[in-house]
């Protein structure tokens, strides 16, 4: 996702970016990508001031926690950045999420870090089906959702017998 700065209009350019989860470096082997991750962004250049604004959609597919079951699902997150000229004055400028420090000799803007890194806050850590997903029978692994059990309930653990008659 390079940007040549160098030949920004005045005004509002418009850069569309459809990349492979390797371009973006996110071979993680946990996830999934069940489509091309698609970036659609405007830079504004006012004199020597820039800003990028645009939003970022993606396919995934997951199995969820809960029934093992396999799905897919779509995310989409918008971002906003303003690109700063020269270097930060401060930590705490540099560490402002929503600007990214150029080099005033750099030409080129790569936003593949800036991309990446929201895409993989979108993606859930314990993906569900969905939110009135059951799950599977602890004792005999049946899905409930789609089956029932006559299982009485997951045998308790006898380590725990002595505290369980306190309570009766």
């Amino acid at each position: 996702m390079k940007i040549d700065l160098r030949k920004l209009e005045e005004g509002v350019n418009e850069f569309s970016f459809d990349e492979s989860s390797a371009d973006l470096q996110l071979g993680d082997a946990s996830v999934d990508f069940a489509s091309p991750i698609q970036t659609r962004f405007n830079v504004v250049r006012v004199g020597e001031s820039l800003t990028a604004s645009g939003s970022t959609s993606f396919a995934v597919r997951h199995e969820c926690v809960r029934c093992l079951k396999s799905f897919k699902s779509s995310f989409s997150v918008d971002f906003g950045f303003i690109l700063q000229k020269g270097e930060p004055n401060s930590q705490e400028e540099a560490e402002a999420e929503a600007i990214i420090w150029i080099k005033e000799e750099a030409g080129l803007l790569d936003l593949s870090d800036e991309i990446r890194d929201h895409v993989l806050l979108e993606i859930p850590m314990n993906p569900v089906c969905s939110d009135d997903c059951v799950g599977l029978c602890p004792s005999c692994g049946k899905n409930l959702n789609t089956d029932t059990c006559t299982c009485t309930g997951a045998p308790g653990d006898s380590r725990w017998d002595a505290l369980r008659e306190l309570n009766q």
